[in-house]
C-alpha cells in the first residue's frame, strides 16, 4: 500500500533505521517449521488481479494458470482481495490496501466461489497461494466503525485518525483495544479455514504492536502448521516471532546504488553477506529487484543493463520474486501509481526474448539447490565490477560469474581445493546451452552487463 509515490517507501526505511537493530530475540515456536518444505526453495510470482488481466477478475486470472505454471511459479501472492473503501477514495477505483470489509471479496474481481476456484485451481496445478493482509489500518468507512469506534485510532478530539497523515483513505486500528486483536486474528483464520489459502503477506507489519505477533501468529498456524508468511518490514524479529519470511530492501538499494556508480561490488556483497548470515538456515528473505511500490527494473536499471542484477537475485540464496509481467518486459504499471486506477500490464508488449532470460532464471531454482547451498566468494573486483560467487551441495556446483561494468570483461579466477571436481572438467553454460572446460586457472569472457552461470 503506497499512497504517494514518495512517501510510503521513505516513512518505512525511517521506522526500520530507527527501530529495526532494537529488536529482542524471542523463542521461537518449534511446533511448525518457520519456512515450510513447499516454500524453502520456491519462486514467489505477485499480481494485483485488478491490472494482471484486461478483464481483472478472479475467472481471468485463473485462465492464466497455465502460464504461471509454464514459467515456473511455485507461489502465487495476490494483492489484497477486498473490498475497497469509499471514503477519502484516491483516484478512480481506490486502493487495495485501503480495506472496507475483510469478510468479502471486491466485487470488480468476482465472488466468493470465483475467489474459491481460483484458489483450487492453484493447488490443482501443484502451486501455492498466498494473499496480502492489511492488519495496520483498514478503510475510513470499515463495517465495523460504526458498532466499534473504539477499535480505530482517534485524536484528542475523538476524530479518527492514523500515524502517517498522507494516507488520507485509511484510518489506523487501535491495538490497545483486545477485541479488535481477536477481531483480526478471527479474519486471518477465516481465509484458512474457508477458502484454504496457505499463507499472508502483512503490509507493513512493523507499524502492528510486536506483541501482536506474538499473540496471532500461534493462534493462525493451529489453523494450518505449514503457512507461509512474509512480513513487509526488515527486522530479524520477525523471524523470532514466528514469520517465514522479510523483506530485503538494504540489498535492493545497494544494487540501485552499485547501478549508479555510488557503491562497489564488494558492498554490495557485503550487504548481501550480512542478511544471509542472520537469516540462515531458519528463516528465509525475499529477494527482488522490484515490486509493486517499485519502479520497474529494466527503467530503473535500463533494458541493456538489468541482467547482472536480476540473475544476482535469483542465483544467491533467498526467495526469488517476480512482479507481474516484470518477465516479459512489461513498463505500464508505474509502482505505487497504478495502484489507484485500472493499469492493465501490456502483455501485448510480450517480449519473449526478456521471457526467455527469466524463464532460464526460474528454471536454474527448480535445477540447483540454491538454498541448501553453501556459497563463497571466488573473486571480487571492484575496479572490473565483476564477481565470481561458488555454490556447492554435495556433488553439484554452481559458478555464478556477473559483469556490471559497460564493457566486456574478461574475468579470471582459480579454483580452490573444494571445487577440485570442476578441474579438467566439462560445465553447462546455463543460458547457452553451451558446454566449456574449465581448468586451476580460468579466464572467462562476459559481455557489458551480463551474466554467465556454469553449472556442474
Amino acid at each position: 500500500m503506497l499512497f504517494k509515490l514518495h512517501s510510503r517507501a521513505t516513512f518505512i526505511l525511517i521506522l526500520f533505521l530507527l527501530f529495526g537493530c532494537k529488536s529482542q530475540e524471542t523463542k521461537t515456536n518449534k511446533d511448525f517449521e518457520l519456512v515450510p518444505a513447499w516454500a524453502k526453495d520456491a519462486v514467489i510470482y505477485e499480481l494485483f488481479v485488478r491490472d494482471f488481466t484486461p478483464e481483472g477478475t478472479f475467472k481471468a486470472a485463473e485462465a492464466k494458470i497455465p502460464y504461471l505454471k509454464d514459467l515456473g511459479v511455485d507461489i502465487v501472492w495476490l494483492m489484497p482481495i477486498y473490498p475497497i473503501g469509499e471514503k477519502g477514495r484516491k483516484g478512480t477505483l481506490g486502493s487495495p490496501y485501503s480495506v472496507k470489509n475483510y469478510y468479502q471479496v471486491n466485487p470488480e474481481f468476482g465472488n466468493k466461489e470465483d475467489f474459491r476456484s481460483l484458489v483450487q485451481a492453484v493447488h490443482q496445478a501443484g502451486m501455492k497461494i498466498i494473499i496480502g493482509f492489511v492488519p495496520n489500518h483498514s478503510a475510513n468507512d470499515y463495517v465495523e466503525m460504526a458498532n466499534h469506534p473504539d477499535w480505530f485510532m482517534r485524536d484528542a478530539n475523538g476524530n479518527f485518525t492514523r500515524e502517517v497523515k498522507e494516507w488520507s483513505d485509511i484510518t489506523d486500528f487501535n491495538y490497545d483495544n483486545p477485541r479488535l486483536r481477536l477481531h483480526i486474528i478471527d479474519i486471518m483464520k477465516y481465509w484458512i479455514e474457508e477458502f484454504d489459502i496457505d499463507g499472508y503477506r502483512f503490509d507493513v507489519a512493523g507499524m502492528v504492536p510486536d506483541d501482536f505477533w506474538k499473540q496471532a501468529i500461534p493462534e493462525i498456524r493451529k489453523v494450518k502448521p505449514d503457512l507461509f508468511l512474509l512480513a513487509e518490514w526488515e527486522d530479524h524479529k520477525f523471524i523470532d516471532f514466528g514469520f517465514s519470511a522479510d523483506y530485503s530492501w538494504k540489498i535492493l538499494h545497494d544494487l540501485y546504488d552499485l547501478r549508479k556508480y555510488s557503491k562497489t561490488v564488494s558492498q554490495v556483497v557485503k550487504t548481501y553477506q550480512s542478511k544471509y548470515d542472520r537469516y540462515f538456515p531458519e528463516g528465509r528473505f525475499l529477494n527482488f529487484i522490484e515490486n509493486h511500490d517499485e519502479q520497474r527494473c529494466i527503467k530503473k536499471f535500463g533494458k541493456t543493463v538489468f541482467k547482472p542484477y536480476t540473475a544476482f537475485v535469483f542465483a544467491m540464496p533467498g526467495l526469488p520474486l517476480l512482479f507481474m509481467g516484470q518477465e516479459f518486459g512489461d513498463v505500464t504499471y508505474n509502482g505505487s501509481g497504478s495502484l489507484f486506477e485500472k493499469v492493465t500490464i501490456s502483455w501485448q508488449a510480450f517480449d519473449s526474448t526478456m521471457f526467455h532470460f527469466y524463464k532460464k532464471l526460474v528454471d536454474l531454482r527448480h535445477n540447483f539447490p540454491v538454498n541448501k547451498a553453501q556459497w563463497q566468494k571466488l573473486k571480487i573486483d571492484d575496479q572490473q565490477r565483476t564477481m565470481v560467487i561458488a555454490e556447492t551441495f554435495e556433488d553439484k556446483a554452481l559458478l555464478l560469474i556477473l559483469n556490471f561494468s559497460n564493457q566486456t570483461q574478461k574475468v579470471s579466477f582459480s579454483l580452490p581445493a573444494y571445487l577440485d571436481q570442476l578441474v579438467n572438467k566439462s560445465v553447462l553454460e546455463w543460458f547457452s546451452g553451451k558446454r566449456i572446460k574449465l581448468s586451476e586457472n580460468n579466464e572467462i569472457p562476459v559481455s557489458a552487463n551480463d551474466v554467465k552461470i556454469l553449472l556442474r
